[in-house]
């Protein structure tokens, strides 16, 4: 079984930076590549702190961001 971990994305509302860096950006690179090379996985479990402080328009960065993953997601 081929399973995915992703934790602690931080990801912060549309515009905002953390540390100098776009979190969701760098969401969007890892999904490519989890696209490209490793669709085959049975699934990806995403963990952790999921924004960076627990605001709603995080939670919808986090949303449009996962809808281009192509492996079954699950957030725990």
């Amino acid at each position: 079984m081929k399973l995915i971990h992703l934790t602690d994305l931080h990801l912060v509302p549309p515009g905002a930076m953390l540390f100098g860096f776009d979190p969701a950006e760098r969401l969007r690179k890892t999904i490519e590549r989890i696209n490209l090379d490793h669709a085959d996985a049975e699934l990806c479990v995403v963990t952790g702190d999921l924004t960076d402080e627990g605001d709603f328009a995080s939670y919808e960065v986090l949303h449009d961001v996962l809808r281009d993953l192509r492996v079954p997601t699950r957030l725990a």
